[in-house]
């Protein structure tokens, strides 16, 4: 991932400020009325309510739960099916419902998830899937009964049984199959494994070659590395979440090259700034590491099918690599995340708060993150919180050296010992919250800590907690990340050049946006309310636009205007913020106004 939130990027691209282009209020067309009732407003499709689609959210993500209870190695292939089914619709009905989210993404790339806590016995869950089948338009429009037959299709998988429920899936049938196709996560539905052919008959062991020395065979014969990579993926109207993906080296022995050489391989396509992080991993590897004794090195991702692209991999490409010059083994509970530069630099990527929610959601210990990510790390501290930090234990590096020192297996006596002594501190501080943090026992243990290991960030932000030091508000870019986050279902409207329609807004989307802007209000840099203010507008605006129901084309085209002024005032704001130096110094001093 970039460093820069890629929607803010974008809209702060020359381009979107120079020519940008604003119809006139009376280009933009009143929403359309019948004829016969000038004042009524068009009919709409027939949506579900909000409530029904996060009741069937719920009621989805609590069947594939009991599934994988029920089986966790899903190794029925109906099974798993059902559960591609459950996760994709779910996620479709209800994009804010995280524990729906977090489940699709990880079944999405490869990975069973497990939420004992939604579980329910399947008659239950049948019950769910009917109570949320009742708010169910009857309706004839496709988009309806693709929604009804959706959920015919899951309760009478459930309960092949209620005869109501077969009859009327059965009508629905008629012209085909229930199409699930555009819901059912890439890759997440495993082909049945071909039958096992026969070994063949052993033959005599071949008498062992010499065993090559250290010096002269790279990797002391290891062919297969592996350590966590994160990633970030949006979620819903307003939000990020952080995936963990195992990412693997595998070495072709047979090859014997002056160089190295390195590709990777995946069902789905892997974009250019992953494929340059490569290039800048392996230009590294070759001056620094391989001295003239090429490899052939090829990495793949435990989930193969899903596009791949962002230079957060590039650490990763790197550690991997030296851990076969280096011949060490990689921790096992270690994720990693940064770009990399062929100096050996490790650079700042975007995304940290939820990288490494994702990292701890993978059951990861240790996350190595670049230094040059302190500013993001403290962030997320103002809009999470410092008990994140008593679950996982973060590190950062400025380059592959000292990112390798942590994620070795290995580990020299000092960071052992660092690390030891902070499980044993969180293992005091369970159950006593934040406040246990005074405890002079547990300081003493994080001032050893940090002492030991100065790059642990864990260590070193729980005291600066317990001392009343940590920061209160976000950084100046937090800040414009967090508003674009929040306010990211106005953006696509911001960047269209010409506006020839009003664009449609969900109820849902627009609750989440307005809900993010509003909980982050308090934690900004004074400087950047003004800008959150405007989104606000922008998307209360729009609400107004959009529920219409005159015919007073005076009045439109006054609202029309003071939407497009919201509009070209965000797009003004922001670029005050960024592009002018002058006004950021002022900012960073607190001298603008």
């Amino acid at each position: 991932m970039t460093g820069v939130n890629p929607l803010r990027a974008f809209l702060l691209s020359g381009a979107v400020f120079m020519h940008l282009s604003f119809l006139g209020a009376q280009d933009l067309p009143m929403p359309s009325k019948a004829p016969e009732a000038p004042a009524a407003v068009e009919p709409k499709a027939a949506v579900p309510p909000e409530e029904t689609r996060k009741a069937l959210a719920a009621a989805c993500a609590a069947l594939a739960a009991s599934l994988i209870q029920k089986d966790p190695a899903l190794s029925k292939p109906e099974e798993r099916l059902m559960v591609a089914k459950a996760l994709g619709l779910a996620r479709d009905q209800d994009p804010d419902h995280a524990s729906g989210v977090v489940m699709h993404m990880q079944f999405s790339r490869g990975i069973i998830p497990s939420k004992p806590e939604l579980a329910r016995p399947l008659p239950e869950v049948a019950g769910l899937l009917k109570e949320a089948l009742k708010g169910l338009p009857k309706s004839e429009e496709p988009a309806a009964r693709l929604l009804r037959g959706r959920v015919l299709d899951l309760l009478a998988a459930v309960d092949p049984s209620d005869e109501t429920v077969l009859l009327e899936l059965a009508k629905l049938e008629k012209d085909g199959p229930v199409d699930w196709a555009a819901l059912l996560p890439a890759g997440a539905v495993a082909a049945p494994a071909a039958p096992a052919m026969p070994a063949p008959p052993a033959s005599p062991a071949p008498v062992p070659a010499p065993a090559a020395s250290a010096s002269t065979q790279p990797g002391f014969g290891k062919d297969r590395s592996v350590i966590k990579a994160l990633f970030v993926v949006q979620t819903g109207a307003a939000g990020m979440t952080g995936v963990s993906g195992n990412l693997i080296l595998t070495h072709d022995k047979a090859a014997s090259l002056p160089a190295v050489e390195a590709t990777i391989t995946s069902a789905g396509s892997v974009g250019e700034h992953m494929r340059a992080a490569l290039g800048e991993a392996t230009r590294y590897i070759n001056s620094h590491r391989a001295a003239g004794k090429g490899a052939r090195f090829t990495f793949g991702f435990d989930e193969k099918y899903s596009p791949k692209d962002g230079g957060s991999a590039g650490a990763a490409f790197a550690l991997l690599m030296d851990s076969f010059y280096g011949g060490f083994d990689v921790a096992p509970d270690c994720a990693i995340t940064g770009d990399f530069s062929a100096d050996g630099k490790i650079l700042k990527v975007g995304g940290i708060g939820p990288k490494i929610d994702g990292a701890r959601a993978s059951k990861a210990q240790v996350v190595i993150i670049p230094a040059a990510n302190r500013t993001e790390f403290e962030d997320m501290l103002v809009l999470q919180s410092a008990e994140i930090l008593t679950q996982i234990q973060v590190f950062e590096a400025d380059d592959l050296a000292a990112a390798s020192e942590v994620a070795r297996l290995d580990r020299g006596a000092e960071l052992k010992r660092a690390i030891e002594l902070f499980r044993g501190a969180m293992a005091e501080l369970a159950g006593r919250g934040l406040n246990g943090l005074r405890d002079p026992a547990i300081r003493a243990k994080l001032e050893e800590v940090e002492k030991l290991a100065p790059r642990h960030l864990s260590a070193a932000y729980l005291l600066r907690w317990s001392d009343g030091k940590l920061p209160r508000m976000l950084s100046l870019n937090g800040s414009l990340d967090a508003i674009f986050e929040g306010g990211n279902l106005a953006v696509p409207v911001l960047l269209m050049p010409k506006i020839e329609e009003l664009p449609q807004l969900r109820d849902a989307d627009l609750d989440a946006s307005i809900k993010r802007l509003n909980q982050v209000f308090p934690m900004l840099d004074p400087r950047t309310r003004g800008l959150q203010r405007l989104f606000t507008n922008f998307l209360f605006d729009w609400k107004r636009l959009r529920d219409y129901n005159g015919n007073d084309q005076t009045a439109w085209r006054r609202m029309v205007d003071e939407w497009l002024s919201g509009r070209r005032k965000i797009s003004e704001e922001t670029s005050k913020l960024t592009q002018d130096p002058e006004y950021i110094r002022k900012v960073v001093q607190g001298e603008a106004s």
